[in-house]
């Protein structure tokens, strides 16, 4: 069963950097390999979940602040994005967020995919990170993928963040 978890988002100040990222068990197992028709239908998988992600969450955020701008674009990303993410189990996969910096703390990654957050994180200036199929244990499989940030998640992540948004952010996720 693949299991994908999605949006990790390893934002720095000057610049966004993210992944999709697979929730399964703790830690890789190099205990089967992946044939070449196994990785590419996985990766594949991946590919078409993360994609409707993305689509159905730029969408939300989109509405979000269309309706009350970048403040109630936060409650959306803080909300609904874990009601997207958890309709695709309906489908068999998990799906989720993650990164490196979080703001909140139920989105922390799993140990194998805070490792490839750091592998990435390590080689991205020299190497662009690309989607991953990793096997996990007890025949499980995860997925990544790098997602960047788009212009209205700068609202937020960027340099530039207004008052009432910080205030909003760190009335919600205190450090």
């Amino acid at each position: 069963m693949l299991q994908v978890k999605l949006k990790w988002h390893e934002i720095l100040l000057v610049a966004g950097f993210g992944l999709t990222a697979c929730v399964g068990p703790t830690k890789p197992s190099e205990t089967r390999d992946l044939s070449e028709t196994e990785l590419k239908a996985y990766l594949v998988r991946g590919q078409q979940e993360g994609a409707e992600l993305k689509k159905k969450l730029v969408g939300e955020l989109s509405r979000g602040l269309k309706e009350g701008g970048a403040v109630r674009a936060i409650s959306v990303c803080k909300d609904k994005a874990d009601e997207v993410t958890s309709a695709a189990a309906k489908k068999g996969v998990k799906m989720g967020r993650t990164s490196l910096k979080l703001r909140n703390p139920n989105n922390k990654p799993s140990p194998w995919a805070e490792n490839l957050l750091n592998e990435w994180k390590v080689t991205r200036l020299n190497t662009p990170a690309e989607a991953r199929v990793v096997v996990l244990e007890e025949g499980r499989v995860g997925y990544a993928e790098p997602l960047y940030t788009m212009p209205l998640c700068l609202n937020c992540h960027g340099q530039n963040i207004k008052p009432e948004v910080a205030k909003h952010l760190t009335s919600l996720y205190p450090k």
